[in-house]
């Protein structure tokens, strides 16, 4: 090869890095990166946690918040406007530390879904939470490997048990930052914590390996709680910005601790935190705020990139979850099963018929048009009996039908129901008289099948203890006590947020949420 090729080939090589928008280096524990402007005199730093397994907004909450379509809306609108650094702070993948070993497969399915999600929706930093940790550590790391965006985590012993890096350098425009990611081994249980040192060394060492000039953002994304949080802040006065998670302390605005600045936002995607500023070198302006994830955000990008994510997603997941419901422990109350709403209507025909025009005479349905009926986490604030030695174990065994039923009567029952709600989007959404109907629909179909016990919907026994020789025990009236914690375990302040004020519930709301619902004595 001449002199000229070789040349022509090296002006050509230079002009294609010079082209591209970002340019990556890695470090031996670091992590180097620039983001092209492309003309903006803003950027945003958006930032999100405690998703906990949820990829669309729950269909049973009032005002539905979340979901990764929605989010999408948020990003394409905010990349329009300027850079974006998209980070999470963890509680990602999984509702809860600890995971039913029968739903290992569905859940799992379900955080890998949300993995490839985060790549759609360009995560750059992710520091993994207890909840993470759920089907172990290897799990985990196989999520590492794949992923396109960047585990951080400064005190994990061993970077290759996870595939990560401990902290990284990001330029913005002439913006410049250095990101730190900590998780808090005292959160973790059994093994998982002997992976990771103390905290604070590793903060200490990476502020030392990183070493930020006075111009530029120190971001500290941690997986500590609040409390721990501010304790960092008083520690390490150079850590400008704290993207917090865990304890799930939502800030409006940040909370300050000297100069650093600690942010947290409300669980599941409801809102996801902002934080604009210049990016000039030296400007140092910057501007909080939240982006509420309603339904209609979706629409903002078109086609939404995350639409074929859930349909996929949906489609594994049904698939799964029939499969765990079929081989689903617990055996059927052949013999005295507890009693469902049809056998109380012969001597409570006024209540019943009150029942039937709130949204509890048709919360099953809420599940159906989400294709979550197999779905373990909600059946039991949508049913009666669930996971009761006298109710139902597995949700094929939720309808029990008379011995002249016929054989194929529980599918024509199913789909007949169907049929019954068809078009029917939200109950919450319908008034009275039309929830009625749909009730006392699915009512004639329970006298056309010779269906002796439907467990689906919130119905009498959710709330009345009446004992198993009622009416001839001499018990004619219930008290009502303990109502409040028997309402407030299923709406909880996330799923009912209106319910609450600073995390408590309102009681003066609680008890009027009570005398809404509860039946005429008379």
């Amino acid at each position: 090869m001449n002199h000229l090729s070789r040349w022509t080939i090296f002006l050509a090589a230079t002009l294609f890095l010079a082209a591209c928008a970002q340019f990556v280096s890695t470090l031996d524990s670091g992590y180097y990166e620039e983001m092209s402007a492309n003309g903006a005199t803003q950027g945003s730093l958006i930032f999100s946690h405690n998703i906990n397994g949820e990829t669309e907004p729950c269909g049973c909450r009032k005002f539905p918040l979340g979901g990764l379509e929605q989010a999408a809306g948020h990003f394409h609108q905010e990349r329009n406007k300027g850079p974006v650094v998209y980070v999470d702070t963890g509680d990602l993948f999984f509702p809860s530390p600890v995971l039913p070993e029968n739903v290992h497969r569905s859940l799992g399915h379900t955080g890998e879904k949300l993995a490839e999600a985060m790549d759609l929706l360009g995560l750059k930093f992710f520091v993994p939470g207890d909840q993470d940790f759920a089907l172990g550590i290897d799990w985990l790391n196989k999520v590492s490997q794949k992923a396109k965006f960047t585990f951080l985590l400064a005190n994990l012993k061993d970077p290759q048990t996870i595939k990560s890096k401990k902290w990284a350098r990001l330029i913005v425009g002439q913006k410049s930052f250095v990101f730190i990611g900590v998780l808090d081994p005292d959160l973790l249980s059994g093994a998982n914590s002997t992976y990771f040192s103390a905290p604070e060394e590793a903060i200490a060492a990476s502020l030392k390996d990183s070493s930020p000039n006075s111009s530029e953002i120190v971001v500290l994304l941690s997986h500590s709680g609040m409390d721990t949080d501010i304790r960092y802040a008083e520690k390490f006065p150079r850590i400008n910005w704290i993207v917090g998670a865990h304890s799930q302390s939502y800030t409006q605005r940040p909370t300050e601790q000297g100069k650093t600045q600690l942010m947290q936002v409300l669980s599941r995607n409801h809102f996801l935190g902002q934080m604009k500023f210049g990016l000039g070198k030296q400007d140092e302006k910057t501007e909080f705020g939240l982006l509420e994830t309603r339904e209609e955000i979706a629409e903002l990008v078109k086609p939404n990139p995350m639409t074929p994510l859930i349909k996929s997603w949906k489609e594994g997941l049904v698939k799964i979850q029939n499969e765990e419901q079929k081989t689903a422990s617990g055996t059927w109350a052949q013999v005295d099963p507890l009693p469902t709403f049809n056998s109380c209507l012969e001597c409570h025909q006024k209540q019943t018929e009150f029942w039937q025009s709130t949204s509890h005479a048709n919360a099953w349905h809420t599940l159906m048009a989400k294709q979550s009926d197999n779905d373990s986490s909600c059946v039991g604030c949508h049913s009666a009996g669930w996971q009761h030695p006298q109710g139902f174990m597995a949700t094929p065994a939720r309808v029990k039908m008379g011995e002249e039923a016929g054989p194929d009567a529980l599918k024509k029952y199913t789909e007949a129901l169907s049929k019954n709600y068809a078009g029917i989007k939200s109950v919450r959404a319908l008034n009275a008289l039309q929830r009625k109907k749909l009730a006392q629909g699915q009512m004639k179909l329970i006298n056309q099948f010779k269906v002796t016990h439907e467990y689906g919907n919130v119905q009498c026994i959710n709330c009345h203890d009446k004992k198993r020789d009622h009416p001839f025990d001499g018990s004619t009236t219930h008290d009502g006590s303990n109502m409040a914690n028997r309402c407030l375990s299923c709406h909880t302040s996330d799923q009912s947020p209106e319910w609450y004020q600073n995390n408590k519930p309102n009681n003066a709301l609680v008890a009027q949420k009570i005398k809404s619902v509860a039946c005429p004595k008379k």
